[in-house]
């Protein structure tokens, strides 16, 4: 990637951030806007962190370009947890949920592809992130940050990574065991990547689990003993 395409880059930056910001300052855009608007943005973030990944093995470690690349996918990363909070401070409490998905999926990328530079820096963000909704204080907002910590746990257990999945135990050590049982039956009996009967903003459940992931999810909660991981017959309706 040469010069001018770094400014390009740059200039298609600009341009998401301020079609962000616009769709989250008005008040006649739709939830389907905003969320549609955000995922755009992440596909290009999934494309540059391809590049760095393919770049680094060809080039036997990171280039100049990649490094490049990195800090702007960082500097991404940190624009999707301004406009999180942004949305949280206007009452757009799903459009909070969809940045902190999004965030977590970026950092999930960066860590399959073996980012290392862009999954740290990213980890931190989200962790930042999720202190700041927490402090909010809006429920449906910290069930949706306690979600995605335990997706990503789930992606670095199915991978052998337990030190990684760690700082997100932590963070959920000094939860009740009513929110710890909740949050196991939600994901336990969550059967479905798409919606069954309703037309959401992308169709998906934002915190459906692959069958690589699945077995995880039971290591997981096995770290809190307060959770009873026997399995609860629920109507899975929808789900």
């Amino acid at each position: 990637m040469v010069g001018d395409e770094m400014h390009v880059l740059d200039l298609c930056i600009k341009f998401f951030n301020s079609l962000l910001r616009l769709s989250i300052d008005s008040t006649s855009a739709s939830p389907g806007c905003r969320a549609n608007v955000l995922y755009r943005y992440v596909e290009l973030v999934y494309a540059m962190l391809v590049y760095v990944s393919e770049a680094g093995r060809q080039a036997g470690g990171p280039s100049l370009h990649s490094m490049a690349l990195q800090e702007r996918v960082n500097r991404i990363g940190r624009y999707m947890h301004l406009y999180s909070v942004l949305s949280m401070e206007k009452g757009l409490h799903s459009m909070t949920e969809v940045t902190l998905h999004d965030l977590a999926s970026v950092v999930e990328l960066s860590f399959v592809l073996d980012c290392g530079g862009c999954h740290e820096d990213l980890t931190r963000t989200f962790f930042d992130l999720s202190r700041v909704i927490q402090e909010f204080g809006n429920q449906d907002c910290i069930r949706a940050v306690r979600r995605t910590e335990v997706r990503l746990a789930t992606t670095y257990l199915s991978n052998s990574e337990a030190h990684l999945a760690r700082p997100y135990f932590h963070d959920m050590l000094h939860d009740s065991k009513e929110q710890l049982s909740n949050l196991w039956t939600d994901l336990h009996t969550l059967s479905s990547e798409l919606y069954a009967f309703e037309v959401k903003d992308r169709m998906i459940n934002y915190w459906y689990l692959t069958e690589q992931q699945r077995p995880a999810l039971r290591l997981f909660f096995s770290w809190f003993p307060a959770v009873d991981l026997n399995p609860i017959e629920v109507d899975q309706i929808g789900r």
